[in-house]
């Protein structure tokens, strides 16, 4: 669907370059999008059923992940800017309803979990256990695969980071590492 303004005064190519160019040619276009697909809002909260303020943070989200994709290049100029300004508020809109219908209902009476202390110690033990028998097999790898583990799996940095906190010479290397390491835990914890 492709929307038309008769306030746009600017061309996609004109709205492209300003947003590329940063600054204040940024805002201005920006500003420009955001003022122009206004109507947007209204069709949302018919067609979508949401609030106002709802559509409103929808078609914000959606301003905003436009001018993200320009600046990264993922807009190409295949469609008009307002369809795919469009195609975006639709997901935005959508992931909106979906966030709302997840959204837990209070009940009116909620009894706390009573918890039995002897299956807390059971259950304490056997992650103790479990915990001695996984740290057993991660020294058995070797410093480099547990310091690439430990921080892949662990403390979740990205490989690039990974690379060199290990002295890797690149994240390719490093993921390569870990897939070797997995692959070494994963035969020492089968015998």
């Amino acid at each position: 669907m492709k929307l038309t303004s008769t306030t746009s005064e600017f061309t996609d190519q004109q709205i492209i370059a300003g947003i590329k160019a940063g600054g204040a040619q940024q805002e201005r276009f920006v500003n420009h999008i955001f003022d122009t697909y206004q109507g947007l809002v209204i069709q949302a909260t018919r067609k979508h059923k949401l609030t106002e303020e709802g559509a409103r943070d929808a078609y914000t989200d959606a301003v905003i992940a436009l001018r993200r994709q320009v600046l990264n290049g993922n807009f190409r100029g295949e469609s008009a800017v307002s369809t795919y300004l469009y195609r975006i508020y639709q997901n935005k809109c959508i992931d909106a309803i979906r966030k709302m219908s997840r959204q837990r209902v209070p009940t009116e009476y909620e009894f706390p979990d009573i918890a039995d202390p002897a299956k807390d110690a059971l259950s304490h033990m056997s992650v103790q256990e479990e915990f001695a028998a996984v740290q057993r097999y991660m020294d058995g790898l070797g410093e480099i695969c547990k310091q690439v583990l430990m921080d892949c799996l662990f403390w979740k940095y990205d490989m690039e980071e990974v690379a060199k906190r290990s002295g890797l010479p690149s994240s390719k290397i490093a993921s390569d590492r870990k897939y070797k390491c997995l692959q070494k835990l994963r035969k020492n914890m089968k015998k």
